[in-house]
């Protein structure tokens, strides 16, 4: 019998597999002078 695994299991492989989130792709365009950490903190959840 497999086990499902959570939303939550499958976000966690997915950062140690080198996914990065929504909120660390914008931290880095922040420091690329692309965008402003207001806009950065408006589209992403933390």
């Amino acid at each position: 019998m497999s086990k499902r695994a959570s939303v939550e299991e499958i976000r966690q492989q997915a950062i140690k597999d080198g996914m990065r989130t929504v909120h660390q792709d914008g931290i880095a365009k922040v420091f690329k002078g692309l965008t402003s950490y207001k806009q950065v903190r408006s589209v992403s959840v933390q």
